[in-house]
């Protein structure tokens, strides 16, 4: 078996040389490959030790041949039919577009990307995560922090549930839970967020490995035709870290699409008012990130079934209305439960905002059992 080590530098907002000691056995199931007609893309970065070192690890295991240079003097390796890896001497958010450049330099056709990166936590509490990229409720003019583009997110990487799945398996066949809880460790998913601009499949590992088994046993997370019609679960609230939806995740092995913390759903304070509050009258780009979101989610997972869970900390949402609206009552997930067609189903009940929001926020998909208020059928259109 080969002998898997974490990276000689984990970054969690300053360089800390967290496992240099840290060793894994195996994880030769975790193969980055695809069908023989696409090709993966690994992209790192030399700026960032977090990031170039799992790739120069990678690097040196057998296989490798150099490619093409992109422009902008951006390196490339081959491995087989199916793996690429690209070597940047920019920040990680910087180069837009690699898998069209990729494309367009080469004629291979991506699959999906891989972003090698540190994770930077303003608690700098370590972290192994993994997660969907983008930004999709900005508007045009405001302030992009960490790239993208206004209103877009790529399309999620399938293999983000069954890797998370597949880490925590690890870290728990070799006995290294105990240690990451010793020193504050989470292997967690984190929310939607920053750029570059991808258009194909795209997952941030902000964890730091050194060695996947090339060559050895099968890929893991391909979403192919043998997997259409399974649920994926679109995340709806909460923060940063998500655990709510991660615990959706784990129990029930449900794919993963985009997860929206409370911080990307903003809604504008309407103020007082007498008037009957509507979906319409919500302003903020809150109906946009979903929209986005759902869209970019469907386009990854052909033939899936999109399933929206929603958190249940409706609280930090509502606090964000305004003082005229503290007083409406939240949303109830799980008590007042009634009849429809046949099955329980919650009670939406709640304030006049929380269920207009809803409806629109929702457009008709179904949450997660315990919580299902709509179904819609993913050919339809979400807006």
């Amino acid at each position: 078996m080969n002998l898997i080590r974490l990276g000689k530098a984990v970054k969690v907002g300053i360089s800390s040389p967290f496992f240099g000691a840290c060793k894994f056995k195996g994880i030769s199931t975790a193969v980055l490959q695809t069908s023989q007609s696409m090709v993966t893309l690994v992209v790192a970065t030399t700026v960032d030790p977090a990031s170039i070192n799992p790739a120069k690890a990678l690097l040196a295991m057998p296989g490798w041949h150099p490619g093409p240079t992109l422009d902008g003097g951006i390196r490339s390796f081959k491995n087989g039919d199916n793996l690429r890896l690209l070597e940047q001497d920019k920040f990680i958010i910087e180069e837009d577009d690699l898998d069209l450049r990729w494309e367009a330099a080469t004629g291979e056709t991506v699959a999906e990307l891989f972003f090698l990166s540190r994770h930077a936590a303003v608690s700098n509490r370590p972290a192994l995560t993994i997660h969907p990229i983008g930004v999709p409720h900005l508007k045009d003019g405001d302030v992009l922090p960490q790239g993208g583009r206004p209103g877009w997110a790529a399309p999620p990487c399938p293999r983000i549930g069954p890797w998370l799945i597949l880490l925590k398996k690890i870290a728990e066949s070799h006995n290294l839970v105990p240690e990451f809880e010793f020193i504050g460790m989470q292997i967690t998913l984190e929310a939607t967020h920053h750029g570059p601009i991808t258009t194909k499949p795209t997952m941030f590992i902000e964890i730091v490995w050194e060695g996947l088994g090339l060559g050895e046993g099968a890929p893991v997370g391909i979403w192919s035709s043998t997997t259409e019609k399974k649920k994926v679960l679109l995340g709806i609230g909460g923060g940063h870290y998500v655990p709510r939806h991660m615990d959706v995740i784990l129990k029930d092995g449900i794919w993963v699409g985009h997860l929206l913390s409370g911080y990307s759903l903003p809604m504008d304070d309407p103020g007082k008012t007498n008037a009957k509050i509507t979906a319409d009258s919500i302003e903020g780009t809150w109906k946009q990130a979903i929209s986005v979101a759902f869209d970019a989610t469907k386009a990854a997972f052909p033939g899936g079934e999109i399933i929206a869970h929603l958190d249940h900390k409706l609280d930090k949402l509502r606090g964000s209305f305004g003082g005229g609206l503290r007083d409406e009552t939240p949303l109830r997930r799980e008590r007042r439960k009634r009849r429809v067609n046949g099955g329980a189903t919650p009670y939406v009940g709640g304030s006049a905002l929380a269920r207009a929001r809803l409806h629109v926020m929702l457009g008709g998909l179904l949450l997660w059992p315990g919580r299902t208020l709509y179904h819609q059928p993913t050919t339809a259109s979400h807006r």
